[in-house]
């Protein structure tokens, strides 16, 4: 019964971290031309990253719509 609030507050968890380390990327790419951003490995790892955490995220959330009845 407790299951699709636990994973709602995990969804929103998960949400609130990406959006850190989405923002950590954006600090990262002030003021430097593009090209250098895309192979820096201090810019697109956090960007993977959380891509990867929205994504499960979003399975996570739409677990949860299904269980909530």
């Amino acid at each position: 019964m407790a299951l699709p609030y636990i994973l709602t507050f995990a969804t929103v968890a998960l949400i609130a971290l990406g959006q850190i380390l989405f923002k950590m990327t954006a600090q990262r790419l002030v003021g430097r031309p593009i090209q250098d951003a895309l192979s820096d490995t201090a810019v697109l790892f956090p960007f993977a990253i959380a891509l990867a955490i929205y994504g499960f995220a979003t399975l996570l959330w739409i677990f949860a719509l299904r269980e909530l009845r």
